[in-house]
């Protein structure tokens, strides 16, 4: 694993528990930029588009756990 490679993956599970924990982008986005000052490593979009990705799976499992 590179160096490259743990903060993304840090990084994706912040933002999954703060979803999880019912944040909206914009309160997830503001969160992240306190704990990640300075760090220009990620984009915008690339949050919207994970969370857009996670809601997706989130939603898949729902169903998959009521078709039990």
């Amino acid at each position: 694993m590179s160096n490259n490679d743990k903060p993304d993956s840090d990084f994706k599970h912040r933002i999954k528990i703060y979803y999880q924990a019912d944040c909206n982008e914009p309160t997830i986005r503001s969160i992240l930029k306190q704990e990640y000052q300075g760090l220009e490593m990620w984009i915008y979009n690339d949050i919207y588009n994970f969370i857009y990705q996670l809601d997706g799976e989130l939603y898949q499992h729902f169903f998959e756990a009521n078709e039990l």
